[in-house]
């Protein structure tokens, strides 16, 4: 899918998900609320607490059905905050969170897909907070996996 259509598809899924037309069912890992926290020192001696967050938005009020995973790494030492963002949109049959097996399936997410992905998030989210029953949102904690894949983040996040 390219960006303009993208574009276009979430600002048509956040009307219709205004309207009750459309059912949600997201799924949530991240690690940001874990008690161990993974921290890297850059080759400054700045260290980094990084966490990740996979969400997985998926509807079947579509058609095509909608079946969207976003990544994001999220790096702060404190008074700095750097995130790395990745969209795909993998078959239906892939709904787990995996970088390597879903980056086949990424899309170039530029800043305006990102901030269109994190307004549809904050509409489910708000939406879920008061209760509406066409939203289901499950959240989970994960196992940080960034030392795996730190060469698929670094050498496609520019």
């Amino acid at each position: 899918m390219k960006q303009e259509e993208l574009l276009k598809k979430i600002k048509n899924l956040m009307e219709n998900t205004s309207k009750g037309k459309i059912k949600w069912d997201v799924l949530v890992q991240s690690t940001e609320y874990n008690d161990k926290k993974y921290v890297e020192t850059d080759e400054d001696g700045i260290e980094w607490t990084i966490d990740e967050c996979y969400v997985n938005y998926f509807t079947e009020n579509v058609d095509p059905v909608f079946n969207m995973i976003t990544y994001e790494m999220i790096r702060s030492n404190g008074s700095e905050t750097h995130t790395t963002t990745f969209v795909f949109f993998p078959p239906l049959g892939i709904r787990f969170f995996n970088l390597r097996t879903l980056f086949p399936y990424s899309i170039k997410a530029d800043t305006m897909v990102t901030q269109s992905v994190h307004m549809l998030w904050n509409q489910l989210l708000e939406l879920a907070k008061n209760k509406n029953p066409n939203i289901s949102i499950d959240a989970n904690p994960a196992e940080i996996s960034v030392e795996e894949d730190m060469d698929i983040i670094l050498g496609n996040s520019k």
